[in-house]
Order: C-alpha cells, then sequence, then structure tokens
C-alpha cells in the first residue's frame, strides 16, 4: 500500500463532461496477487520518436536552452499532435519565450480536450489578451466562470486583459468580485482537489500485470483521493476518469459512486476531509498504442446546503521509465 504523500496538481476547469467508457480500459481494485511479464512493445515508432523528442526538450529546458526545447516539443507534437503532456509543454515554453502568439493553438487544444486545469484557462486568456484577441478572451473566461463561478484564476486573469484593453469600468467590477472571493469566510475560491500517491506513478509498457484470468498491459499503480480544502461540506456530483495519451482516448467514465464516503449515499465530503478511490491498478485489458498516458479527472461539486455548481478537470500525466522506451 502506498504512503498517503501528496502531490497538488491544480487542475480545474473541464471544457465538457463526457462519459466515456472502452472496453479496453480496465478497473483493478487492488495490487495483489500480480505477476509481471515482459512482452514486446507495440507501440508506433512514431509515438515512441515523440516521447524520446520530449524528454530532449525536458533536458534543452533544464539547461535553459528554452528555444531548443520549444523546438524539440513541437517536434513531439508533429508526430503525436493530441497528446496533453506535449502541448501543455509547448505553451508553458512559448510562453517562457515570449511568444504568446505559439502559446495559443496547443491552449485552445487543449481546452477542447477538456484537459486544461485553471492555471491552464488562465494562461489561455493571458495569451489572447497579449495577442490582441480581446474578444477570445473574454469568451474562454465566460466559459471557465460557467463552470466554476468561484473560480479566481479566471476572474484575475480576465481582471488583467481588461487592463491591458483599457476598460476600466470592467476591471473595477472584477476587483470587487475578487476582494468578495478573498474575504470568503468558506473559502470556496479553493476547488476541490485530486490528490495522487505516489505523486509521479510509473507507467509500465513493457511489462503485463498478470491478475487472476487478466492480463494488464501499459498499466500503473497509484492512489486516487479528493481533497475537499474548504471550511464547508460539499457534495460530489461527477466524477469522471478518462484516460489519453499516444493512444487512443477511452476511460472508466463516471466513477462518483466508487469513492470512500462517510455516507455513500451522501457523496458527501466534510470540511477539509478526504476520500479514496477503491481502485490501484490503471491498465487496459488489450495491448495499446501508449508509449505516454494522461488521466483526467473531471469534476463536479456544490456547497451545503444549495449552492452554485462547480466544475473542474485535473490530469496525472505519466511516462515509462528509460529502460521500457522502444
Amino acid at each position: 500500500m502506498p504512503t498517503r504523500r501528496a502531490l497538488l496538481l491544480l487542475g480545474l476547469a473541464a471544457a465538457s463532461l463526457v462519459w466515456w467508457s472502452t472496453p479496453g480500459f480496465v478497473e483493478i481494485g487492488g495490487p495483489e496477487g500480480a505477476a509481471k511479464l515482459m512482452r514486446p512493445n507495440a507501440a508506433p515508432r512514431d509515438h515512441a520518436a515523440a516521447v524520446h523528442a520530449f524528454l530532449e526538450a525536458e533536458q534543452a529546458r533544464s539547461r535553459g536552452a528554452s528555444a531548443a526545447a520549444l523546438a524539440l516539443y513541437e517536434k513531439a507534437l508533429a508526430q503525436s499532435p493530441r497528446v496533453p503532456l506535449f502541448l501543455g509543454a509547448a505553451a508553458r515554453t512559448a510562453r517562457e519565450l515570449g511568444s504568446p502568439e505559439r502559446a495559443v493553438d496547443p491552449l485552445r487544444q487543449l481546452e477542447k480536450m477538456g484537459v486544461l486545469d485553471p492555471a491552464g484557462q488562465a494562461a489561455l486568456i493571458a495569451v489572447l489578451a497579449e495577442t490582441g484577441d480581446f474578444a477570445g478572451a473574454e469568451q474562454v473566461a465566460q466559459r471557465a466562470l460557467a463552470r466554476n463561478p468561484f473560480d479566481a484564476l479566471a476572474l484575475e486573469a480576465w481582471r488583467a486583459a481588461l487592463a491591458r484593453s483599457g476598460n476600466a469600468v470592467a476591471e473595477h467590477s472584477l476587483v470587487e468580485r475578487l476582494r468578495a472571493l478573498e474575504r470568503d469566510p468558506d473559502g470556496r475560491a479553493q476547488p476541490l482537489r485530486v490528490l495522487f500517491d505516489p505523486p509521479q506513478p510509473v507507467l509500465h509498457i513493457a511489462q503485463t500485470r498478470q491478475l487472476g484470468a487478466q492480463t494488464i498491459y501499459d498499466h500503473s499503480e497509484f492512489l486516487v483521493t479528493l481533497h475537499n480544502p474548504t471550511r464547508r461540506p460539499i457534495v460530489i456530483d461527477r466524477a469522471e476518469l478518462v484516460s489519453m495519451g499516444t493512444g487512443s482516448r477511452s476511460g472508466l467514465g463516471d466513477v462518483t459512486k466508487r469513492f470512500s464516503y462517510p455516507l455513500r449515499a451522501s457523496r458527501e465530503i466534510a470540511p477539509d476531509g478526504m476520500v479514496d478511490l477503491d481502485q490501484q491498478v490503471f491498465g487496459f485489458k488489450v495491448d495499446t498504442p501508449h508509449v505516454q498516458v494522461t488521466y483526467v479527472f473531471q469534476l463536479c461539486w456544490h456547497g451545503l446546503p444549495a449552492e452554485p455548481k462547480q466544475c473542474v478537470s485535473q490530469h496525472l500525466d505519466l511516462l515509462p521509465p528509460q529502460d521500457e522506451l522502444p
């Protein structure tokens, strides 16, 4: 059993909440009884090359060579264009280089895929404003606030965009909303969080896991915990799990009822309370082209007694160890 070490991946905004279920995705309840078998990797070479380009980009960025890193991230995207990990890295590095125009497309793709967290949503608002697309920035802000009316990051990003545009009246109204959130005794601006233990699990693509009669491919193991950081009780309205990456998009669908609520029928989490998902092994019933996997948790909840619904998205990016890469 892993220890409960928490990485707060502050992923908060989902573009849409869709029910996904694919026969290839397997749910396994516990880690016991697993045998590991080496196997040939089924990933196409372009996906493996994309992951290698991404890893080279990460090394270049760590050396301060951001321009070279961005070129490598974009090379990875040319080979695997819909991988959230690559899109996010390219957008982040473009902003670091002062090139917001090169960050717009990756961030827009992430929003369409339902992967943008609140920081990513705020980044999209910012780069649109920086490139002069204030109408686009407003549309993104309105979508973010429709999903979560207490999203302080979206409000602040839109306030900064209004300041850049010279609309002082509209900016002042957002300043007042932000101040009200800061004074909120219940802390509604703090969104529901997903904690992962260990914080950075490993994706095994060159090993299978045998659980009973079922062979599990492209698997990983981690504990998933929902944390309510606010000072009022909340009720989980919906929790969905989607997987994507270098292989096809799939997922478990609605996992709302599978958390360890004190009163399971209520789906309630106390102030500063936590509940665990009843699953620790994640993988696929069939061999897949995955050389990288991103698990996306799309969450909706409301505060008690009857507060507005809030929705966010949070994700976990997984890579295989070097010795398992093709």
